[in-house]
């Protein structure tokens, strides 16, 4: 399966890779060559000075069976807008061939599989790409450019990059033959570590949840906040998470913290519910937007509490805003878990409804090593699409 990696972190990427196949594999004629064709080294289809083609060597004999043409790499740019998808293989490949490794001491098992592996190596390289001395060599024009790797390319940042370069020396500043600076402090190190450790263990709990094993999905949590959120007891954890239909990690945010054995991050996922809903939460969703249309946005609210509670559903205490993040259908549901007569008196149709959320997320280390759940509190919902009447 492909991973999506940002497209800016992306062209770094192909930047350096093809630096260093210019310098490292390339005669002087097929140098020439490169920098007048359209497609740059990916024109080179003969062997190199090394008496191979890297071409072959990298990408064609990693995976036999799949037909990659010479431009794959740069019709990416174009055939996508956002994120780059790229074959864990081919992206482990570029990053090592630049010179990009694993950390030392890096558990075995966490690079057992191409994905991790991938992942592990695009952190090292991204965080490389947000310190401030990267430098990147233009192969077509001889030129070695020290810039500060953001995303307004800020001129004032490059200048302060070109004085820690003259003033630091070159024994602090390894250009390279591809020009890459690799430069990552232990804190740095220990945060990359740290989000690999805390992406595992988001998706390892959401694919428990998506299974519907509650029980060991329960496990996922401190014992403390089993016994306050859910006083310790099973049942009631499974009636909050029993219309879950599947959840999905889109993205950890770069920002991770660790401190005194507890982590703290935020993430973005996606949610699908097998959920109750009616036509009156649709338009109230959807379509209550104005300072007008009050009045029937408050008949139709008072329709769903008045409904709810005669069947002994109390949500009075619940927010207005919690009927557009789509926490207080969740409550209902969570409420009615057992009772399907009872929600489907308050929402009467049924499907799937879909959104995607941010959420902040502090985990504790238990003494043995595992961390587990303090706090799951979603910050932000998406768009909600459920389907239309």
């Amino acid at each position: 399966m492909a991973k999506r990696i940002d497209r800016f972190v992306y062209k770094q990427i192909l930047t350096q890779f093809e630096a260093k196949i210019f310098d490292e594999e390339f005669t002087q004629a097929q140098q020439a060559e490169a920098k007048t064709n359209r497609l740059g080294i990916w024109s080179i289809n003969k062997p190199g000075k090394n008496g191979d083609n890297f071409f072959k060597r990298l990408f064609k004999d990693e995976l036999p069976h799949i037909l990659i043409s010479p431009d794959h790499f740069t019709r990416k740019l174009t055939d996508y807008e956002g994120d780059i998808p790229i074959k864990p293989e081919f992206l482990i490949n570029l990053l090592r061939y630049i010179g990009v490794e694993v950390f030392e001491g890096t558990n075995s098992r966490d690079v057992a599989e191409k994905a991790k592996e991938a992942s592990i190596l695009y952190e090292i390289f991204r965080s490389a790409c947000n310190n401030p001395l990267p430098v990147f060599k233009d192969f077509k024009n001889d030129i070695v450019n020290p810039i500060i790797i953001t995303s307004n390319n800020d001129d004032t940042l490059n200048q302060v990059a070109q004085e820690r370069i003259e003033t630091e020396g070159a024994s602090k500043v390894n250009l390279g033959s591809s020009g890459f600076v690799f430069d990552l402090s232990p804190t740095e190190i220990e945060s990359i570590r740290a989000k690999r450790k805390f992406t595992d263990l988001i998706e390892d709990y959401f694919q428990t949840l998506s299974d519907k094993n509650y029980t060991k999905a329960f496990e996922f949590w401190h014992p403390e906040q089993r016994i306050k959120q859910w006083n310790d007891d099973i049942s009631e954890f499974n009636r909050s998470k029993n219309h879950l239909r599947s959840l999905k990690l889109h993205s950890l945010l770069d920002k991770v913290t660790v401190r005194n054995g507890t982590g703290f991050f935020e993430i973005y996922y996606k949610v699908h519910l097998n959920s109750y809903f009616s036509d009156d939460l649709y338009d109230l969703i959807n379509h209550y937007n104005g300072v007008e249309e009050l009045p029937g946005f408050s008949k139709r609210v008072k329709l769903i509490f008045d409904t709810a509670r005669k069947n002994k559903m109390y949500i009075l205490d619940k927010s207005i805003h919690s009927f557009f993040d789509y926490s207080l259908v969740e409550y209902i549901h969570e409420l009615a878990a057992y009772n399907p007569k009872a929600l489907q008196s308050v929402f009467p149709k049924q499907g799937i409804v879909s959104f995607s959320r941010l959420a902040k997320i502090v985990v504790k280390e238990n003494g043995e090593g595992k961390w587990q759940f303090e706090v799951f509190s979603d910050l932000m919902t998406g768009k909600i699409w459920m389907p239309h009447k």
